[in-house]
């Protein structure tokens, strides 16, 4: 290497383990040791560089919050929804299609007529679904994740501190207080058709079932289960919305747009839309991941159909079947729910589908009747429900 350094026309004296070099007046371009080693290299050749990894210290890697982000958004993705990312400025209007209060004005936006940080990721998302269906893209599912803003707690701090020394702790607590709440969304808009017509299928156009999947999906990469709570949610159809709710917190909302504001954006009247805090997801989820058993034993499934008025939720009737059909009840899912003719005025009929198994013998269709009965018996019970003719 030395020898190197001098064939270009370096002076190179040594002192002991270190050499001092006085690099040629004709190479103006070597000021630093950096370019002494870069010379090494291109007269000698990179290819005699050997290569070591370097050996990463014990304890690093992903933070459980990164990981569940992580799994959370290649779990949606997976499943046909495509990551944006748009603008968080929002005029009034905007920001008010799905909350009311005070919004984070900025005092010198980009852009005069959008002038608020947003508190929802609905809006955002929804201005790409009209600018891409005006392009004729009319399948979409899209999703985001990013930050939202809320007025702060406390006064802004108009005189900055001094930066040669620590703050004190009052004017600490002044600038946090000032700044405004962030909490982390994961959103999702969907529209036109889940599944495209094609030989021998026909269309499937999305709708709040699709929605209700990814904010369960998100729920499970967190270890969690959803429920749904029917409710009017602002900017949502006031008969097709729901809280989603994690072990009693609401954490987001799920449902269909409000047809009056699909119009205004010149979307189609079916659209479907989801929010959910991460950060109150994370907060409820477990340090540790367990994997659900893996039963081995044959599956007994029955079909459930339930006549009940049309005020009681449907989520309350699948709850308590959960509850009175015990430990071999698998899994439940409801698969329609009619009202209409055959059917006494204010009563609709709820059809559930049904799995029961056994982790140590194979069920027989008379011990799956026997727990069914006793569901039926309890939704009865709480309820007055009656079996469907």
């Amino acid at each position: 290497m030395l020898g190197v350094l001098k064939e270009i026309g370096c002076e190179v004296t040594l002192a002991g383990s270190d050499a001092l070099v006085t690099p040629p007046t004709w190479r103006p371009d070597i000021t630093h040791k950096t370019d002494l080693a870069e010379e090494v290299a291109r007269l000698i050749g990179y290819d005699q560089i050997p290569a070591r990894l370097p050996v990463a210290p014990p304890g690093r890697g992903l933070t459980r919050r990164q990981q569940f982000r992580r799994r959370a958004l290649a779990s949606l993705t997976g499943a046909g929804f495509s990551e944006v990312l748009n603008y968080p400025f929002l005029s009034n209007e905007q920001n008010s299609l799905f909350s009311e209060g005070q919004s984070v004005i900025l005092e010198n936006p980009m852009q005069g007529e959008f002038p608020e940080l947003r508190k929802s990721l609905l809006p955002g998302l929804l201005q790409a679904a009209a600018r891409n269906l005006s392009r004729g893209n009319l399948n979409l599912a899209m999703l985001e994740e990013g930050s939202v803003f809320f007025p702060p707690s406390g006064n802004a701090v108009t005189t900055l501190p001094i930066g040669n020394r620590r703050p004190s702790a009052e004017l600490l607590g002044q600038l946090n207080a000032s700044i405004p709440a962030q909490p982390r969304l994961l959103s999702g808009v969907l529209v036109g058709d889940w599944i495209s017509a094609g030989v021998g299928q026909q269309a499937v156009q999305v709708g709040f079932s699709q929605a209700i999947d990814a904010a369960a999906l998100t729920a499970q990469s967190a270890g969690l289960a959803i429920e749904l709570e029917q409710a009017e949610i602002q900017g949502f159809h006031p008969g097709r919305g729901a809280h989603v709710k994690i072990a009693g917190t609401v954490v987001g909302s799920v449902g269909e747009l409000h047809p009056d504001i699909a119009a205004r954006l010149y979307l189609p009247r079916r659209v479907a839309l989801f929010e959910i805090n991460l950060d109150e997801v994370f907060a409820l989820a477990p340090e540790v991941l367990q994997a659900a058993e893996l039963r081995v034993m044959p599956a007994a499934t029955q079909d459930l159909s339930l006549v009940v008025d049309v005020e009681i939720p449907a989520a309350a009737v699948l709850k308590v079947l959960e509850t009175g059909a015990g430990e071999l009840l698998e899994s439940i899912h409801l698969v329609d729910d009619y009202r209409g003719q055959g059917l006494t005025e204010g009563k609709k009929s709820l059809t559930f589908a049904l799995v029961f198994r056994s982790s140590d013998k194979t069920l027989t269709q008379a011990e799956a009747t026997q727990a069914r009965d006793a569901a039926v018996a309890l939704v009865n019970a709480e309820f007055g429900a009656e079996l469907r003719a």
